[in-house]
């Protein structure tokens, strides 16, 4: 906690506490917080087991080949998100769209083969998983709890 926050709380409290009370209620309530401050605040999240952690994302999209993990974030609700780099096999409109995807760049695909979508390319893209810090383990996660 910052210190500006610790000595703003702690004047708060000072005044009144009853009321410094009834208002951390109504926070922790409005924004769904009581878990958090009952079970724990998600502080650092890391990747301790790339294998583990590569294993459930590519469960999790089985026609993707995840090409690079790039690692974990904590959203602001506790939920950790782990992002990654993939690749897949898809159909573009020309050759010019199918060598754009394969460096990154973003162009229109087709799931399957149609006349608008002639060639077969491997398209390039990143995105990520989020879940509870109670699904951790089962990606190889490691978290750090207040």
């Amino acid at each position: 906690m910052k210190k500006m926050t610790s000595y703003i709380i702690a004047g708060v409290k000072a005044d009144n506490e009853n009321v410094f009370m009834q208002r951390v209620g109504e926070l922790l309530e409005r924004n769904n917080l009581l878990d958090q401050l009952t079970e724990g605040i998600v502080l650092n999240a890391y990747i301790n087991d790339p294998e583990k952690c590569l294993a459930k994302v590519s469960q999790r999209n089985k026609s993707w080949n995840i090409t690079k993990l790039n690692g974990c974030k904590i959203e602001s609700d506790s939920r950790i998100r782990v992002e990654y780099n993939y690749s897949k096999e898809c159909w573009f409109k020309s050759e010019e769209g199918a060598e754009k995807s394969s460096k990154g760049w973003g162009v229109y695909t087709s799931d399957e083969q149609k006349e608008t979508y002639p060639v077969k390319g491997i398209y390039c893209g990143s995105s990520s998983d989020t879940f509870n810090k109670e699904q951790a383990s089962e990606y190889g996660i490691e978290i750090e709890v207040l």
